[in-house]
């Protein structure tokens, strides 16, 4: 039986190369239909998404939970697992509202994967007793 060790790093450097094209496509998306903004309120800024026709601001404004919405209605397919496509969607506009997506696509964090990944690990991991 031949083993395949991946190390953490190696792991995510999958993981990034994966989600890559995902994370331009998303990326693209709300450069080509929202502005970043914000609104303070009570001491704290709050995120606000511009609306954009033809490159140019409206006056159409939504907040995070609207755009995230909007973005679930236009990725239904982009990630077949509900859950994850949510989290990825969600963090992918976190990362594009504060300028974290890097120019090869890779988000700031990847927190909605750690659950299933887990599970894939272990899963396929032999306990010490099977050998």
């Amino acid at each position: 039986m031949k083993r395949f060790i991946l190390s953490e790093n190696g792991l995510k450097n999958i993981i990034n190369e994966s989600y890559g094209d995902k994370v331009m496509l998303v990326k693209d998306y709300l450069d080509k239909n929202f502005m970043r903004a914000a609104l303070e309120k009570g001491g704290k800024n709050i995120a606000i998404f511009v609306k954009l026709n033809n490159s140019l601001p409206t006056d159409i404004s939504y907040w995070e939970q609207d755009v995230l919405d909007i973005l679930e209605r236009d990725f239904l397919d982009l990630i077949s697992d509900k859950k994850e496509r949510d989290g990825f969607l969600k963090q992918a506009l976190t990362d594009w509202y504060y300028n974290k997506i890097s120019k090869f696509g890779s988000l700031s964090n990847y927190d909605f994967l750690t659950k299933r990944l887990d599970d894939v690990t272990q899963s396929h991991i032999p306990s010490s007793d099977s050998e």
